[in-house]
């Protein structure tokens, strides 16, 4: 697949869509259940920024009714989702997350959600984990919520959001589980 002229974009490799199940209605006020698992080898976006290559696999389901979604993606064992660029790998190791949708509010993640992120610039896994979903009217818009991301060596930053999008990082420098320094920022300068 390639893009317009003015701006090209090539698309190559392969995409497996396996739909393991669908009841209901598919439309967007119909109320179904689908559920499908993704394989992508070796799939490369080519623009004018660079090459993106994409490998691995998830599955994903949706619950829609009246409008309102929940969705859900997780790994597809054995592989690891992997996006590489300019010579830099980022995988998803190992993750469950939930996000759902109604007409005024988005949910990110349910407590206890987690994602295991390995990137070529890092030496070690980050284990990026749910406290309390993340609460906002789109992603740009979140009021509530808080995760934490601890490395291997049990430091950790932990990010929670308060009303009017204030947002309290509390890092754990040395890994001995105790906050040792808190930034104060506002949701709108860290996403």
């Amino acid at each position: 697949m390639e893009g317009s002229v003015t701006d090209p974009v090539t698309i190559t490799g392969a995409v497996t869509l396996t739909i393991n199940t669908v009841t209901g209605t598919l439309t967007d006020n119909g109320g179904y259940n689908v559920a499908t698992t993704l394989a992508l080898s070796n799939v490369g976006v080519l623009d004018d920024t660079g090459l993106v290559t994409v490998n691995g696999g998830m599955n994903f389901s949706r619950n829609a009714s009246s409008g309102n979604f929940t969705e859900s993606a997780s790994h597809a064992a054995p592989q690891a989702l992997t996006v590489s660029e300019d010579g830099n790998d980022t995988s998803l190791t190992a993750f469950s997350m939930q996000a759902s949708r109604t007409p005024t509010n988005i949910t990110i993640g349910n407590a206890g959600d987690t994602v295991v992120l390995e990137y070529s610039q890092v030496n070690d896994p980050l284990t990026i984990g749910i406290l309390a979903p993340l609460e906002g009217t789109d992603f740009p818009s979140m009021y509530a919520g808080s995760f934490k991301v601890t490395a291997s060596d049990n430091t950790s930053v932990t990010l929670t959001i308060s009303t009017g999008g204030d947002t309290t990082l509390a890092v754990d420098s040395n890994g001995d589980g105790t906050t040792d320094d808190t930034l104060l920022r506002n949701w709108d300068d860290i996403h």
